[in-house]
């Protein structure tokens, strides 16, 4: 008879309970089993009923021994639960991350976080001295990948901001301070001059990293290795600096341009760091695909995620603010935060954290802070309401070249004119300031000589009111065309062309149309081509509407310009693509260089900042045409060549120090004479001095004018010409006499307008 130690493994003791199998004697062999059984039971002593075999009694003994283990256990059976509980929370979070898309990179700050332990005093002063103290005290050397690619895909490179479900967080220089505490102020780094590659100090630099190669860990270990402030240390960290932090470029090479920038600068606080670092941010978006994972992310990744974790709230996570912000995160309290944010409901769910109230150092900001919500609030009325007087304006031209004379017709108008043309602010403050404005209004006279519209001044709504006319049919013949509404405001455009006015934006379309003529007659290549005013206005920078729809606008009207001009278009052909600006009393114009991929604003005025002068278009305008190129046959890397260069201002040596009235008459002298040269080799022939400028500029509106109406894209040119002819038949005192009335006439207009 065999036994079993089954029941010891049920009881946890050291007693054996026999176990009993039932078989079959030989001897037994014709005896039934029933039989069998009861002889059995008569010779054994009696057992537990859980030791049997039986199917029913096995559910009795695993009962029995659950039972048994449960009583067993020590320690709070609660506090057993509620630790199982928290162990599947957490799975689930990591469960949940497991599934997130991660992001690429190169780069991790850890190199920077090694690199400054390891520092000697004297690098140190050297580092705080040119305004990188908080790189000092920074410990992070991971970042959440994760939540950087949430952060960086709801980034719209067109409006500069983190967009999160109807929540805008801006990325600024002020903001880029707040994080690394980097010099706001200073010159910029593209403006500097590049050394060769062969040059002797960076020749030397490059020969000392580990095998000659070029990397963050190359420039770590040389800054380790350094114990001076020599050039070694010095290129060093500013090579590990920015291809951690700012940017590196395509197929994991880094990026050293600006290493040979800054080889023969020795102070370096005196470089526009945030400048350089925001232009990073807006350049990278449009290289990388958030959706392919083998795509890597080459541009800042740490810096727009310190800027939405501390604008986003996380009511998870408790952390000490101060700043600059690199200096109070950790690589474990970034994972934290990572986590945290699911466990709360997923990433961006918190509310957008009042930053007035973020941190005390703000706290002067507040009012600018309001000013810029009544400026945002007012912008999106405005961009509506341009709209609309866009579209009523067709109402109006319609109904008038179908029924003229008709009672409605006259109605519609006056409602038009009344409509736009009546003043909401009639403070004397307020007309005092409007009259202080050269030009700031423009006058137009309709047919029965009794009616005004006053077009809208500063970032103005002209943009958007089209004459609904080709500049390359007739746009040159509905400006001496006297008989409705539509031809009466094209007269007043043109008549803009006198002295001392601005020069309205439908004269600069019609020369960028005479110009494009010309360019195609030439049959030159490659050659250049002229956009009107209407592309870029100021509905393409509305933030409140996302990258894709504002682009979307800009495709459009390029293309119903560019099949204006009934020509194929290949941009391989061309050399230079102009984009006129006007806005009021500002015109110039930004040029694409795509043989030499360049981007270059040509301005007749003086400024020290881009951004401050001319906002964010110029840098909107790039992105946007750079996704149009990519949507045609363009070479590819002409296109990479212009998204990694930067905006920059031509230098000339005829530019004013303000705005004037001629900015309009150099505009089209710029459109005219730029070819392509170099800065310094190419000139417009205008002197210097303001009183022999203003006899060129007299001269050259009156050739401008001249050009336009008698060009023969103007299909009423012999018009004109044969009318010039019967104005010259009269005497010297006759024609003059005419010319005062007509100027006068004007003049009236003008000033019954500021009335």
């Amino acid at each position: 008879m065999a036994t079993s130690t089954r029941a010891s493994e049920s009881t946890k003791t050291s007693q054996e309970i026999p176990a009993r199998r039932l078989y079959m004697d030989k001897t037994h062999e014709k005896t039934s089993i029933a039989e069998q059984l009861i002889e059995r039971r008569k010779s054994l002593k009696p057992i537990d009923e859980s030791t049997t075999t039986t199917p029913k009694a096995k559910e009795k003994k695993v009962t029995k021994i659950k039972e048994g283990k449960r009583k067993t256990n020590s320690g709070d059976n609660r506090a057993a639960i509620k630790k199982q509980k928290t162990v599947k929370e957490q799975k689930t979070v990591k469960d949940i991350l497991k599934e997130l898309p991660s992001i690429n990179t190169r780069s991790t700050p850890g190199l920077m976080t090694d690199a400054v332990s390891s520092l000697t005093s004297d690098q140190k002063d050297w580092v705080k001295r040119m305004g990188f103290k908080a790189f000092l005290k920074i410990n992070i050397k991971s970042i959440p990948l994760k939540l950087c690619h949430f952060v960086l895909k709801h980034y719209d490179e067109g409006t500069n901001s983190i967009l999160i479900k109807g929540k805008r967080i801006k990325i600024t220089k002020e903001k880029i301070h707040k994080v690394f505490g980097l010099p706001k102020t200073g010159k910029s780094l593209f403006d500097l001059d590049k050394v060769s590659e062969d040059h002797q100090v960076f020749d030397g630099w490059m020969k000392e990293l580990e095998d000659g190669k070029a990397n963050a860990t190359h420039y770590k270990k040389i800054i380790q290795k350094s114990e001076q402030v020599d050039m070694n240390f010095k290129l060093g960290f500013i090579a590990l600096f920015v291809n951690t932090f700012a940017e590196s470029i395509p197929m994991g090479t880094n990026n050293l341009v600006p290493v040979r920038a800054l080889v023969e600068v020795d102070d370096i606080s005196k470089i526009d760091w945030c400048a350089y670092l925001l232009y990073c941010v807006k350049n990278s978006k449009g290289r990388w695909h958030p959706d392919d994972p083998k795509c890597y992310y080459k541009g800042p990744m740490l810096l727009p995620l310190l800027i939405y974790c501390d604008e986003i709230e996380c009511k998870l996570q408790k952390i000490e603010r101060k700043t600059p912000l690199v200096t109070m995160w950790t690589a474990d309290k970034l994972k934290e935060r990572q986590s945290f944010e699911i466990e709360a409901g997923g990433f961006g769910v918190g509310n957008l954290i009042e930053q007035s109230s973020n941190l005390e150092l703000e706290k002067n900001e507040n009012q600018d802070t309001r000013i810029e919500e009544y400026k945002d609030n007012f912008d999106k009325m405005f961009n509506k309401v341009s709209s609309i007087q866009e579209d009523m304006y067709g109402i109006v031209f319609d109904c008038i070249s179908k029924f003229r004379d008709v009672d409605i017709t006259n109605e519609l108008k006056e409602k038009f004119i009344k409509l736009f043309s009546d003043p909401i602010f009639s403070s004397a403050d307020n007309q005092n300031n409007e009259n202080k404005k050269k030009g700031s209004h423009e006058r137009v006279e309709s047919q029965n000589g009794d009616e005004r519209l006053e077009s809208q001044n500063g970032d103005t709504g002209e943009n958007y009111i089209s004459s609904y006319k080709s500049p390359y049919m007739d746009k040159a013949v509905n400006l001496f065309d006297r008989i409705d509404l539509q031809n009466v405001l094209l007269i007043q455009d043109f008549e803009s062309m006198r002295p001392e006015h601005v020069i309205h934006h439908r004269v600069i379309d019609s020369w960028a149309a005479v110009l494009n003529y010309e360019e195609q007659k030439s049959k030159s290549k490659p050659y250049r081509l002229f956009f009107n005013t209407k592309i870029m206005s100021s509905e393409l920078l509305d933030e409140t509407k996302s990258f894709d729809e504002r682009f979307l606008t800009f495709e459009t009207r390029v293309d119903k310009f560019l099949s204006n001009v009934k020509a194929n278009v290949d941009f391989n052909d061309l050399k230079l693509v102009v984009f006129p600006i006007h806005n009021g009393d500002q015109m110039y114009a930004v040029v694409f260089n795509l043989t030499y991929p360049q981007v270059h604003i040509i301005d007749s005025i003086q400024t020290k900042s881009l951004e401050k002068t001319y906002g964010m278009t110029p840098t909107s305008l790039k992105l946007y045409f750079i996704r149009y190129l990519e949507k045609t046959t363009f070479i590819i890397n002409n296109i990479e060549g212009l998204r990694s260069t930067t905006v920059k201002m031509m230098k000339i040596d005829w530019n004013t120090k303000e705005l004037t009235t001629e900015n309009g008459a150099l505009l089209m002298r710029h459109m005219e004479k730029y070819c392509g040269e170099k800065q310094g080799k190419w000139n417009v022939e205008m002197e210097k001095g303001s009183d022999v400028q203003a006899v060129q500029f007299v001269k050259l509106r009156a050739l401008y004018a001249v050009k336009i109406a008698t060009h023969e894209i103007n299909n009423h040119k012999e018009r004109v010409i044969k009318e010039a002819i019967e104005f010259g038949k009269f005497d010297h005192a006759t024609r003059k006499k005419m010319l005062e009335e007509g100027i006068q006439r004007m003049d009236e207009l003008e000033m019954g307008n500021r009335i």
